[in-house]
């Protein structure tokens, strides 16, 4: 089993270079205090976390609307498709990159995970500021190849480039705010898989942070192999 998500520290990146997560001690044994306790001020969408439609939808789904069983993939691809600096990821190129796959089931795929290559770039401020985005037709065109998928993700700090913002703004509305939403996992951490050789994952657990109502949440993406 593989941990694809990152650890939350002050050094977390954030979208287009923002302010990044806040730890300050609470409770200190050091200074006398029975136990350590930490106080963390972040945004919801920090780190390794989840897009839910309810983030560019007013009337969509949030965090508390789903059961339990829909964190839990058993159909996931996980799809080599490399990306440059700022390049937008049109259907046209994710096409090609599927078609290297063999005896590939569509209609039971419930995650897709793309290896652009930006894992190795976390920590830069090309990660934040010049990293590659997803064209606004990208969600039909899975939608119209996988009908049953649930979950988009990506080793990319988010859907929307900073580069080209007006892009991620219809990008993330036609993945979450027309049915069936597909919801988008972003900045995985995929440095585990770039340096491994295996088959693909078999299946896949995502645990977003139990927000109420929540439009995303950091959560935590387990892979079994």
């Amino acid at each position: 089993m593989l941990n694809l998500s990152y650890f939350l520290n002050p050094q977390t990146p954030a979208y287009g270079n923002g302010e990044g997560p806040v730890f300050e001690p609470d409770k200190q044994m050091c200074c006398g205090d029975s136990c350590n306790t930490l106080k963390i001020s972040m945004s919801n969408h920090h780190g390794t976390h989840l897009d839910a439609p309810l983030h560019f939808d007013p009337e969509g789904k949030s965090l508390s609307d789903y059961p339990a069983s829909f964190w839990y993939c058993k159909n996931v691809i996980l799809l080599d498709c490399p990306l440059d600096e700022g390049e937008i990821l049109t259907p046209d190129k994710l096409g090609e990159c599927l078609s290297r796959l063999d005896n590939l089931e569509k209609d039971s795929v419930d995650a897709l995970i793309l290896k652009t290559g930006w894992s190795k770039h976390r920590g830069s401020e090309e990660y934040m500021l010049k990293p590659p985005g997803f064209h606004s037709d990208l969600a039909d065109y899975l939608r119209s190849e996988f009908g049953q998928l649930k979950f988009f993700g990506f080793d990319v700090i988010s859907l929307s480039s900073f580069t080209n913002r007006p892009m991620g703004r219809i990008a993330h509305k036609t993945f979450l705010a027309q049915k069936p939403e597909i919801l988008i996992l972003e900045d995985l951490n995929l440095n585990p898989v770039e340096s491994m050789d295996f088959d693909g994952i078999d299946n896949l657990l995502i645990a977003p942070l139990m927000i109420e109502k929540g439009d995303g949440a950091p959560c935590t993406v387990f892979a079994n192999l």
